[in-house]
């Protein structure tokens, strides 16, 4: 893993299919891709400080609550998942709508950023107005809906300040002074272990 670490947002492009991108492809896709090499998709991951989340285009969408729901696995259900969803993040005070059922704005608390892109592109509007007029209905928050069906937004992207902000960001910064803290670069993990008490053991 490499200690490189991208803040800008606009370099996410950059950042694929080069050094710190493990650049995996999908399957050959049967019905799909058509004009892809060998019907496949590029499917970034990240070989860097903060992984995917270095690379990607923060794009902060937690998914459907009923698809959770329609796993019907233990403890994955949305409103099992929905405390630590709100635990992990510091949603923007001044883009995203205050909604202490779905949200976390409390900046004391969580580690990622979350905010609303700027609605400053006039494409964006004129997209937004064609899905309504289609039968979409502009949410202001697709993370506190019951249903992302027929819902139509600007993004919510983890960006802090105009930089991106990743696992890195939110989760190894205000760690590295600790004295039992200690980072290792350059290096594959390739398992976590974990003994009785849910604490992880180096070996």
């Amino acid at each position: 893993m490499g200690r490189t670490m991208s803040f800008f947002v606009y370099f996410s492009g950059s950042c694929q299919r080069g050094e710190i991108d493990w650049q995996y492809k999908t399957t050959v896709q049967l019905n799909s891709h058509k004009a892809c090499i060998n019907q496949q998709s590029n499917w970034p991951r990240g070989k860097v400080l903060g992984g995917c989340s270095s690379i990607n285009y923060m794009q902060y969408v937690r998914g459907d609550p009923h698809d959770y729901d329609s796993w019907q696995l233990s403890q994955w259900s949305f409103q099992e998942m929905l405390p630590y969803f709100k635990k992990l993040e510091r949603a923007d005070l001044n883009t995203i709508p205050k909604n202490d059922k779905f949200r976390n704005h409390d900046q004391t608390k969580g580690m990622m950023d979350v905010t609303m892109l700027e609605d400053t592109n006039q494409a964006n509007r004129l997209f937004i107005e064609a899905c309504q007029l289609n039968g979409f209905h502009e949410t202001k928050d697709y993370n506190a809906e019951e249903s992302l069906n027929g819902c139509v937004s600007m993004s919510q992207v983890s960006t802090k300040g105009g930089k991106r902000w990743s696992t890195a960001s939110g989760y190894l910064l205000g760690a590295v002074k600790r004295d039992n803290f200690h980072l290792l670069i350059h290096a594959h993990t390739c398992r976590v272990v974990f003994d009785d008490q849910k604490q992880t053991i180096g070996r």
